[in-house]
């Protein structure tokens, strides 16, 4: 069970990590040699298993997926949908998001082939009930992802969760209920939560007690999400093995106690005093206990292996046979992959299975030897005297203190194992974290759990007890995070990591793993050399030869970076992804902090327009030290200081020199031909950055650059996201970029770039790139020009999914059958039909 298991989770996670699938020569050859390898070596048939098994699941999880995409025709249409709510609606400033199974589609032409869908509804939306079947008007869209090294992959997400288009409800007037379901476990869910809100004791921690009882996240605070996550307690957020594993714990004691009793009270009436089995008892009371716990928090992956490993561990007991730990972490491992093969494109899939592996390593190593060790040495069994008064009491507390000691080692050795994992897919790990956990921990389980869960199940049948439970749990929460706001604030939190590669992350993880090794395995020499890349990285960042140049995907709008060796600028931040959340908190930062950068030292606002300044807030709390420089006055803190950006202002970082080209003193116009134009160079590497300017600026910034000979660029960032109103042939016949970058969304409502504008760089020969379908573009720029070719996501972070999970791609291939379709698509997809 382990080898498969190991070999089938290790085989999907390469594959669904491949750019592209080996040609079909190179598909015999590794078939020829699975086969060869099976039949000689025995031993590697488990494994060999293990990848076939995966490559079927996986093979045909991305059929199932490729067959409900939605059609190119359909995609930004008006349709008129009979859905099923399926989720609770999650509500967030003015928008409510929900998940919904198409039931049918009475306006379509042709067969609506997504079933799941995320919608939202903006705006005042009625109180929506997970279950109830609604006839919406939506317009749909593929799922996509914005494309940067270290920021969210929504695209993965939603490949994880199935779902196959995302779209909001478009004339909310015209929404009918068709009709209101009775019960649905949702809906429970849903009732419980509203009744709890009811409540006159709830107030602000409400939030979590919900989290921790119902899995209903959404009214957590920020500030309280930001804390957890400092302190590196997020995890007691989601409803997991922690939370699974004590309510069976408490079953199991709950049933041998209730057992105990009934046997006592009927011996008097019955021959034998033991007509219940104590063990039995407990075993299927803990069983019951934890499922229901489970289906209360819906279900989640969390959730999903707790109760397989639960599941196993009963049945192995019930029976009295003894499993290794690790083959019921095995078998949660085929259980979850058999429900779901892609989930291994999911983040928490590998934190969970991932903490629950380095556990059981940590416990099954010398910690769990020493434990046995210390115990043994002060247990009074052992001692050879007997002995009173205050030397019996230490006797008998020591064993107490010796596992005390062992599980706060433990917490904090897997608070140094997990510190890889924060760095590589969060930038970021928490040095408080063991001592957090070491209360948080025991707190969250033994009070906080057991609270909400007993005043949520008496919520509907005796309010005032339910009430009064509530107030319990909700001051035991305040306790908790004062507790976490006193070590963020005294002790050294959150600090910024980030590893360059997924190379050096395994080589830090088995360093780690080696350096806390059994002392027999003999591993320990070798950790020091593999942790060392890590170290450096972030101790002694790589500094640039030269400059470089990043301009990031943020939909519609504009973000660039430019590094010199010792200082970094923002050009526009980009604009928002919700009215809470701007682009610069959830692409530019992260990104940021995946090429191992701490601070912005110059921002620059080409102009006041949302898509180019929605951050700039939250550079300058995040960065109050930073250089504010700006076209126009921003809504920004009195006591920060700004300075217009004017023609011929010029400085110095290193060997780079920073010079506004536009707009000069006296310019007057439009906000977006007022935008700040700055050149970046050094040597004949040039760089510059244009705003949102238009043929009027173009035109006056061609006559005053007044050269008679064309003074060409290495890379232009195309004015105004390649409109048609810009980029005019006069202008573009000055600076004849080599290469130019169009930042513009992925199937902008704009149609941008204009097909006009890309032909006319195309026929100065300038290499163009659109950060919507190539994601983030990154040029090295020196004394020469280009240092190199250019760097796209595209490039590096493709995979081969993406041409198969197309929805062009697809469509166009329809004459094929499947199979051959996938195949094809899979092997050059990009190369047929683009990014």
């Amino acid at each position: 069970m382990r080898s498969v298991a190991c070999a089938w989770l290790i085989s999907g996670a390469v594959i669904l990590n491949l750019p592209s699938v080996p040609s079909s020569p190179m598909l015999v050859l590794l078939s020829l040699l699975l086969l060869l390898s099976a039949a000689l070596v025995p031993r590697t048939r488990a494994v060999c298993a293990g990848f076939v098994i995966a490559v079927i699941t996986v093979t045909g999880a991305l059929l199932k997926l490729a067959d409900h995409q939605l059609h190119p025709s359909q995609i930004g249409e008006d349709l008129r949908l009979a859905v099923q709510i399926q989720s609770i609606p999650e509500r967030s400033n003015q928008r409510l998001t929900f998940l919904a199974r198409v039931i049918s589609c009475d306006s379509c032409e042709r067969n609506l082939s997504p079933t799941e869908l995320r919608l939202s509804w903006y705006g005042s939306a009625p109180n929506l009930q997970s279950g109830d079947i609604w006839q919406l008007t939506v317009r749909l869209k593929p799922p996509q992802s914005l494309r940067n090294p270290g920021g969210f992959d929504a695209l993965k997400w939603a490949i994880s969760k199935q779902i196959h288009a995302k779209g909001y409800v478009r004339q909310p007037e015209n929404a009918i209920r068709l009709a209101q379901t009775e019960y649905s476990l949702n809906s429970f869910r849903q009732n419980l939560a509203t009744t709890l809100s009811q409540m006159p004791s709830a107030n602000e921690q409400l939030g979590l007690v919900t989290a921790l009882s119902l899995g209903i996240r959404q009214g957590v605070d920020a500030d309280v999400r930001n804390l957890l996550r400092d302190t590196g307690t997020a995890h007691l957020l989601a409803i997991s093995g922690l939370h699974i594993s004590l309510m069976a714990l408490w079953g199991f004691l709950a049933g041998k106690g209730l057992s105990k009793l009934l046997t006592r009270l009927t011996s008097a009436c019955f021959a034998s005093s033991h007509w219940l089995d104590e063990r039995a008892v407990g075993l299927c009371l803990s069983f019951t206990l934890a499922a229901m716990y489970a289906l209360l928090a819906g279900f989640g992956l969390p959730t999903q292996r707790a109760m397989v490993m639960i599941g196993v561990g009963v049945a192995a007991l019930w029976v009295s046979r003894y499993l290794p730990p690790t083959v019921v972490l095995g078998a949660a491992v085929v259980a979850v992959m058999l429900i779901n093969p892609l989930f291994a494109l999911s983040v928490g899939f590998w934190l969970s299975f991932g903490a629950v592996g380095l556990l059981l390593y940590l416990h099954q190593g010398h910690l769990n030897d020493r434990l046995r060790k210390e115990v043994n040495e002060v247990s009074p069994a052992n001692s050879q005297r007997d002995c009173a008064g205050l030397d019996r009491l230490l006797r008998a507390i020591a064993p107490w203190i010796a596992q005390t000691t062992a599980v706060a080692r433990t917490q904090l050795l897997l608070g140094l194992l997990l510190l890889p994992a924060g760095a590589w897919f969060f930038q970021t790990g928490s040095l408080v974290a063991p001592l957090a956990n070491l209360l948080a921990v025991p707190w969250t389980g033994l009070v906080i759990v057991p609270l909400s869960l007993i005043s949520t199940a008496l919520g509907p049948i005796a309010p005032t007890i339910a009430a009064h439970l509530l107030s319990l749990a909700q001051y035991a929460i305040s306790w908790l995070i004062n507790w976490l706001s006193l070590l963020e604030t005294t002790l050294p939190s959150a600090i910024t990591l980030s590893l360059p590669g997924v190379l050096v992350y395994l080589l830090c993880l088995c360093g780690l793993l080696g350096l806390f090794s059994p002392r027999g395995l003999g591993l320990r020499w070798i950790a020091i050399p593999l942790i060392v890349p890590a170290l450096v990285f972030n101790v002694q960042r790589p500094l640039p030869q030269g400059f470089e140049l990043h301009v990031l995907d943020v939909g519609q709008g504009l973000a660039a970076l430019v590094f010199t060796r010792n200082s970094t600028l923002l050009f526009d931040t980009g604009g928002k992804i919700s009215a809470s959340l701007s682009m610069f908190e959830a692409v530019v930062e992260p990104y940021l902090h995946a090429k191992g950068r701490r601070t912005i030292d110059t921002m620059v606002i080409s102009h006041g327009d949302e898509d180019h300044s929605f951050g700039a807030a939250a550079v300058v709390e995040r960065f109050p030290d930073v250089t504010v420089i700006s076209s126009q006055p921003l809504d920004l803190p009195a006591q920060v200081q700004q300075t217009r950006c004017v023609a011929g202002a010029e400085w110095t970082e290193g060997h780079t020199r920073f010079a506004f080209l536009h707009p000069a003193e006296h310019d007057v116009g439009s906000t977006n031909n007022l935008s700040c134009v700055l050149l970046v160079y050094e040597g004949s590497g040039r760089v510059l950055l244009t705003g949102d300017i238009e043929s009027e600026a173009e035109s006056v910034l061609a006559g005053r650059m007044s050269l008679e000979n064309e003074f060409s660029l290495s890379v232009l960032v195309a004015p105004h996201h390649g409109s048609s109103s810009s980029s005019t042939k006069p202008w573009l016949a000055i600076f004849k970029p080599e290469h130019v970058v169009f930042s513009s969304g992925q199937r902008n409502r704009y149609g941008f770039p204009h097909a006009e504008v890309q032909l006319r760089y195309e026929e100065l020969g300038s290499r163009s790139y659109t950060t919507g379908y190539d994601g983030a573009v990154s040029f090295r720029v020196g004394d020469s020009g280009l240092l190199g070719p250019p760097d796209t996501w595209w490039i590096s972070h493709r995979r081969f999914w993406h041409g198969i999970l197309n929805s062009d791609c697809w469509h166009a291939s329809v004459s094929r059958s499947n199979a051959w379709r996938l195949l094809e698509l899979a092997q050059k997809g990009q190369k047929l039909c683009g990014k």
